[in-house]
């Protein structure tokens, strides 16, 4: 090793010792200011924690509801801001795609084949050894109570 890059190694292992040395000071302060504050809001902190957890659990709920409307009617637009997106999901042997892939032409191929590419394809054309799954996904209105006071009003005689 040259003088000057021991010089520079050991200029760059210095730099990083003293950005450590720095960082891990103001780590303890942070971590000192977030007890402190912990500390001071211990009831709030405890009622966000709770809050956050029921919405979690409210969430979930919902969506397992929504989803098992929209499987049993196959409705996509369930009211109250609630909407179904899906999504198709292809599945194959990615050996199946190669030979398929060699055989048409389609791609290029050397052992293996663009599989962004090749799903694209997937989805555009029947092929014999692919699998097509409907996959739905959930979407809840952002502004829930603006949606469910839309449709209360809508439905005559509903009480808000």
């Amino acid at each position: 090793m040259t003088e000057q890059t021991d010089t520079s190694l050991r200029d760059a292992a210095q730099r990083l010792s003293t950005a450590r040395i720095a960082k891990a000071a103001i780590d303890a302060r942070v971590a000192e200011a977030n007890a402190a504050f912990e500390a001071t809001h211990a009831e709030l902190m405890a009622q966000y924690r709770q809050a956050a957890a029921e919405t979690a659990e409210a969430d979930s709920i919902l969506r397992r509801l929504a989803l098992a409307v929209h499987e049993t009617t196959g409705e996509k637009s369930l009211g109250y801001g609630i909407s179904v997106a899906t999504t198709e999901k292809v599945t194959y042997d990615p050996a199946d795609a190669v030979d398929w892939a060699k055989r048409s032409g389609s791609l290029p191929v050397t052992e293996t084949i663009d599989m962004k590419a090749f799903d694209k394809v997937a989805r555009a054309i029947d092929l014999p050894f692919v699998q097509r799954t409907v996959v739905p996904s959930i979407r809840i209105a952002s502004d829930l109570e603006a949606a469910l006071t839309a449709e209360a009003a809508a439905v005559p005689g509903a009480a808000s």
